[in-house]
């Protein structure tokens, strides 16, 4: 119950600040102390450093501007919104954006064959409705084994310039009473969703996480899904990627994520508007810390320590593609 409680305060806190504002003037403005006056400045305060602090640049990131390169991979992960009702507009716009890599969550017919018709590679779960999620490349895909977690999951080894897993999600709403519709969870189940995800990414060296995740950055499962990684939003200043419908805005959300191995190089971080959409796409350009790439898989290369001092050693130093 406390969990669930944290949570609740975590994602509604941006609502504190908006109710603390007026009814501080109104007991200000109705004769009542300036205490009043205050305390909502202070309120207001503290709310701007909570939703700050999980959004400020990662100490140690690493961000290239405009250098994406001929051996970075391109990725953007868009929720299209089940409802949406220019698909065919959000479909051209998915595909002039220009990534490498896209992963679509509430994938619709519309958006499915524009997107099939421009990527020769394509991996889906379902189309339409709320559970419809594909994942659309310029590379070959491999499926690999799924984990039993809510919410279509596709877990993908990209053969590109360098090679790497990735883990395409669309996680379960939370909430306090679940309901029957698909893709909500309670609070706890979406805890152990994102514990469950996180513990498969931080499992191998090179895994890539991408999609809605329906985690705020201000919840605590969020440290989880990025501890010892890079949350490749980060590298520049984070914005919010939900803005929903009527007053949703105002709780500043960000649940749509891109989380990369630490040590990374991330360029051109952003997040894109897709027409029609509750969601912001989230874009970047990635790549690992090996140079030199080749299709399929990336190649170690020797330290410059070993191929000083032992210069016969050069044959055995060489690592194969992996």
């Amino acid at each position: 119950m406390l969990d669930d409680l944290v949570d609740l305060v975590s994602i509604g806190l941006p609502g504190l600040a908006v109710v603390a504002v007026p009814a501080s003037a109104l007991a200000v403005a109705g004769g009542s102390s300036w205490w009043w006056a205050a305390a909502g400045v202070v309120v207001v305060v503290i709310v701007a450093g909570a939703c700050w602090w999980p959004r400020r640049r990662m100490s140690g990131a690493i961000a290239v501007p405009g250098a994406g390169g001929d051996h970075g991979v391109t990725l953007l992960a868009a929720n299209v919104y089940v409802g949406n009702r220019s698909s065919e507009v959000a479909a051209r716009e998915l595909v002039d954006a220009g990534a490498d890599i896209v992963v679509v969550s509430e994938l619709s017919q519309v958006v499915d064959e524009a997107l099939a018709a421009a990527y020769p590679h394509r991996e889906v779960i379902s189309v339409g409705g709320p559970r419809g999620h594909g994942v659309f490349s310029r590379f070959p895909l491999e499926r690999l084994p799924e984990p039993s977690i809510p919410g279509p999951l596709l877990h993908l080894r990209v053969f590109g310039p360098f090679g790497f897993e990735l883990l395409a999600a669309h996680l379960p709403r939370p909430t306090v009473v679940a309901g029957p519709r698909p893709g909500v969870a309670r609070l706890a189940e979406c805890r152990e969703t994102v514990a469950q995800l996180a513990m498969l990414a931080s499992s191998r060296p090179d895994v890539v996480v991408a999609g809605d995740l329906n985690l705020s950055d201000r919840q605590p499962a969020y440290r989880r899904m990025v501890a010892g990684r890079l949350d490749a939003m980060r590298t520049v200043r984070a914005r919010s990627t939900f803005h929903g419908r009527g007053y949703w805005w105002l709780f500043a959300m960000r649940i749509d994520h891109l989380v990369v191995p630490t040590g990374w190089t991330v360029s051109d971080a952003r997040v894109v508007r897709v027409s029609g959409s509750d969601h912001r796409a989230v874009r970047a350009t990635l790549w690992p810390p090996c140079d030199d790439v080749q299709s399929g898989g990336a190649i170690s290369v020797p330290s410059l320590r070993w191929v000083v001092h032992r210069p016969l050693g050069w044959r055995r130093a060489r690592a194969p593609l992996v």
